[in-house]
């Protein structure tokens, strides 16, 4: 599933694109990604709009549209195989098997496809009054808000940094790498991490997407096109796909190869029915 930096770079990459288009015909093909609206409550809203923005708040996107009724805004999550992108007018969209929703525009179209439909749209952004902070966000995000956040919890630091409600963005590969940077065992139970511990579990988070997302700007990636991307950025395909994944990850994904600090075997543990990566040596219970 992306995490706060791929849906970051889609929304980069997107919004050059689509603001100031101006919405002709919407058509949902699959009513499940819809939810709880319904579909065609979704077309009418969007219908006649023009694209004002496009912003992230965690892992959601929100697309903001004005209309002569007023502003509106709809929530996207892309779930676990939805791919959102932009085409020109004259593009061809009959290649698209798993094509869900279509936005066709005055400049050009939108197109989300998503084979598993576990991606959502909506008109119910409720979900994000439930977000905790933004990582990148120094101000709401700090030693002091995780002591405050983890001072009443039995919880493992692997299961609270994933959980959406204490930070918003984050998911299993970023967590992995955070963990392993920070020094910190996955099993470590909150109320056992010490402030000088938080102060650098905060620095390791920021300096973790930050390094993602100079990846994501720098790697030529094609975003563009509904078709199997090669394992790199989620989203999408890069000519050099083979070596930077190779360099990416410190631990995610590297079960039994050696940790890049001590060259012990990285191992995987499952949390929370989660492929969890750590290095035994750097990362100590």
């Amino acid at each position: 599933m992306p995490e706060l930096p791929e849906v970051e770079i889609l929304r980069r990459h997107l919004e050059p694109r689509i603001v100031g288009y101006q919405v002709q015909r919407v058509k949902v093909y699959k009513k499940r990604i819809v939810r709880p609206d319904a579909a065609g409550e979704l077309e009418k809203v969007i219908q006649g709009c023009q694209i004002l923005g496009i912003h992230r708040r965690g892992k959601y996107l929100i697309l903001l549209l004005n209309s002569e009724s007023g502003s509106n805004k709809i929530l996207i999550h892309l779930g676990m195989t939805g791919r959102l992108f932009s085409l020109k007018k004259t593009d061809a969209i009959d290649s698209f098997p798993h094509l869900a929703l279509h936005v066709e525009c005055d400049k050009g179209q939108l197109c989300y496809v998503d084979p598993r439909t576990f991606g959502r749209w909506s008109l119910d952004l409720s979900c994000i009054d439930r977000l905790g902070p933004e990582p990148m966000d120094s101000s709401s995000f700090h030693a002091r808000y995780l002591g405050h956040k983890f001072s009443t919890r039995k919880a493992k630091i692997k299961d609270m940094l994933m959980n959406q409600a204490c930070v918003a963005g984050l998911g299993n590969i970023y967590v992995c790498e955070v963990l392993h940077a920070a020094g910190l065992h996955p099993l470590l139970p909150v109320g056992q991490i010490n402030s000088n511990a938080l102060k650098k579990l905060c620095q390791c988070i920021r300096r973790t997407l930050k390094s993602a997302l100079k990846i994501g700007e720098q790697s030529e990636l094609n975003l563009q096109g509904a078709g199997a991307g090669d394992g790199f950025f989620y989203f999408g395909r890069s000519n050099r796909a083979s070596q930077l994944i190779q360099e990416r990850f410190r631990v995610y994904d590297r079960e039994a190869k050696p940790c890049r600090v001590c060259k012990c075997l990285v191992e995987r543990i499952m949390i929370s029915q989660r492929s969890t990566y750590f290095c035994p040596n750097c990362q100590k219970a």
